[in-house]
């Protein structure tokens, strides 16, 4: 069943969810003590909601907080057989591997845009940071929402900076591994897998928008 509640307001939204969770509590998951999901927007929202839930209740026991990142992950490890426990594509440990594939591509052709981008500036490994932590929020959003160039870029379709650097970082065994992954859960025969290993129950707390995978 799919519940519903829209308000422009946290502090109503939280207590919709909280009145769901006390309701919930007399019809229990088929594990009882499996913890409810909360799918949130970000880690701060997480400890906002802990806080909230536990002055109003009196407690926030057995919640488990995802982001929709680690919720992806949570799903793609259990569905294909990815043994990696932490996403390579988090944003930090993504942008140290595109700093370092930067780096060793810069005297290709097609990235003097980006090498005269960095040389330019007056602290040029300032901007090599700044400039990777850029792509590697759009490389994630494209892992979201552009899943098919990234597949053909893969394939070795385009010569751009942005599809070497893509197939440069896919040197990277766990990057390649996990890819590999994300491209077998989009096959139909992994869909039905992959409702098996969803939780009895979802929540979802102020997300503005969802990725169609």
């Amino acid at each position: 069943m799919l519940a519903f509640y829209q308000s422009n307001s946290l502090e109503v939204l939280s207590q919709n969810l909280i009145d769901r969770l006390t309701a919930t509590q007399n019809a229990p998951t088929q594990n009882p003590f499996a913890p409810e999901t909360i799918l949130i927007p970000h880690q701060g929202m997480a400890r906002w909601l802990t806080q909230v839930i536990a002055i109003r209740t009196g407690i926030a026991a057995n919640l488990t907080f995802l982001t929709l990142d680690q919720f992806y992950w949570q799903i793609l490890r259990n569905c294909t057989n990815n043994t990696i426990d932490n996403s390579p594509w988090e944003q930090t440990t993504l942008t140290f591997h595109i700093m370092a594939y930067i780096t060793k591509l810069q005297a290709e052709p097609a990235f003097s845009i980006v090498t005269n981008y960095i040389a330019n500036a007056d602290n040029a490994d300032v901007r090599l940071w700044q400039l990777a932590q850029r792509i590697a929020l759009i490389f994630r959003r494209y892992l979201l929402y552009r899943l098919n160039w990234l597949s053909n870029w893969a394939n070795g379709e385009d010569n751009h900076w942005q599809a070497q650097l893509w197939r440069g970082l896919l040197q990277h065994a766990e990057l390649n591994l996990s890819f590999t992954s994300i491209l077998q859960l989009q096959q139909s025969d992994q869909i039905g897998k992959a409702r098996k290993h969803l939780p009895a129950r979802i929540n979802i707390f102020a997300l503005d928008h969802i990725a169609p995978l």
